[in-house]
């Protein structure tokens, strides 16, 4: 019986892929699968090394930065206004549940919480001045 020479994709699988910036030809595991299931272009470590790169060159840039923060604002904007038009309960349900983990967290956690809160206070205290009169 013949391989399906059709199907591109099993045959990738198989073999593996040579990544363009070390060069060695890795197993498909090494690389990230698109959405679509095809195999990403570089490595995993190679793709991380881009992707740390073009996020640290776009930060530096105060107009870029200024875009990208204005996009993911309206990014999320709708995000939630579509979301809250499927399920008008949502927002209250996540709140709820937020809250729900909050106080779980504070139960198993309660000398913590209470270390926490005082170092709040002491640090509220030291910025109000300490209580004390300015003669």
């Amino acid at each position: 019986m013949q391989r399906d020479r059709s199907n591109t994709l099993t045959v990738v699988r198989q073999a593996g892929k040579s990544c363009p910036d070390c060069g060695e030809q890795r197993p498909a595991d090494a690389f990230y699968r698109r959405p679509d299931g095809r195999l990403s272009t570089y490595c995993k470590v190679h793709q991380r090394q881009r992707s740390k790169a073009s996020y640290r060159r776009r930060r530096q840039d105060p107009a870029e930065l200024v875009r990208m923060r204005e996009q993911e604002r309206v990014r999320k904007r709708t995000t939630r206004a579509r979301l809250s038009k499927l399920d008008p309960e949502r927002e209250a349900r996540l709140r709820k549940s937020r809250l729900a983990a909050v106080r779980r967290l504070i139960a198993a956690h309660s000398d913590e919480y209470r270390a926490l809160l005082e170092q709040e206070r002491c640090a509220d205290r030291g910025r109000s001045g300490g209580g004390q009169g300015v003669a």
